[in-house]
This record gives C-alpha cells, structure tokens and sequence, in this order.
C-alpha cells in the first residue's frame, strides 16, 4: 500500500504533458469575473470541506502545481501581464493557501490520523477523550483560518488591483 504513491508521479507527468494546466488556464480567462483570491477562497473551502469528509486532495505536486496555481496565475494574468515576482507570488499563495485549508482542516475528520493519534496519546496519559470532542474542538480552528484565510485572499486581489491601476509595475 505504501508503495502506491510512486504510481502518482507517472500520473502526474502524464496528465500534465497532455494539456490540464492549458485546460486550467482556458477555463479561467473564460471566467472573467473569477480573480486569483476568489479562486484562492473557493479551493481552501473545497479543501477543508473535502478534510471534513476524508477525501484527500493529495496537495501540493498532484493537485496545486498542475491545476490550482495555473488557474490562479491566468486569472491575474487578465489584468496586466504579470512580472517574475508576481509569479513567484501566486505560487507561493497557491501554496500557502493549500498548506492553510490542509493543517488546520485535517482533524475535522473523526478516523483521521491526527485525530486517532490525540485521543489516543491523551488515553495513554490518562486523561481519554473520545475522537468525536477532538473534532468538535477543531471546528473553531477552521472556521478561523477560513476567515483568516479569506481576508488573507481578499487582501491579495486588492495588491493586483493596485497594480494594475499603476500599469502592472511595484
């Protein structure tokens, strides 16, 4: 079982030589309305709500590099054409954001690995909780990084917007 990563790399490289990033950017600069925060938003809660239900979204190489990051990257692209380090930063927020939704998310899941692992430590140092309050005191923590995180985004298309209003220069 642990051996069936190694077949995602193969994957990966063959649906990225056969256009998805393309598809990806297409499909965005068809959705004008879409900004890079706004898709930022919408995939850290697709995330977080895939957390709450056990479906993982693999991360950064399987799923953010070949198809979310591109989408954000042509949706600020719409714009103004974006400079090296503007680049750098969609990447790295499209990283941040999965980084976001993943960790603070993860325990939202009852048979989760974190949360096994905690009601387990806690029952092992005599104070048993059971996985079901591990969960309950996590939602909290996702709601606020949602919050966090959408500001975080919102703040983000706003640096775009300016900008663009200044000719796509810093």
């Amino acid at each position: 079982m642990v051996s069936l990563f190694f077949l995602t790399l193969p994957m990966i490289g063959l649906v990225e030589s056969h256009g998805l990033k393309q598809v990806a950017v297409a499909a965005i600069q068809k959705l004008k309305r879409l900004t890079p925060g706004r898709i930022l938003n919408l995939y850290v809660i697709i995330r977080a709500l895939a957390n709450v239900f056990g479906i993982s979204l693999s991360g950064q190489v399987q799923f953010v590099r070949p198809l979310i990051q591109p989408m954000v990257q042509a949706a600020a692209e719409q714009h103004h054409h974006l400079t090296p380090a503007e680049v750098d930063l969609t990447k790295g927020r499209s990283a941040a954001v999965d980084n976001l939704g993943n960790f603070f998310a993860q325990n939202l899941f009852v048979a989760s690995g974190g949360v096994l692992l905690i009601a387990s430590t806690m029952k092992s140092l005599g104070k048993p909780v059971s996985a079901m309050s591990i969960v309950i005191a996590s939602i909290p923590v996702a709601i606020t990084m949602l919050v966090v995180t959408i500001i975080y985004n919102t703040l983000f298309d706003r640096r775009f917007r300016a900008n663009n209003d200044q000719g796509g220069k810093h």
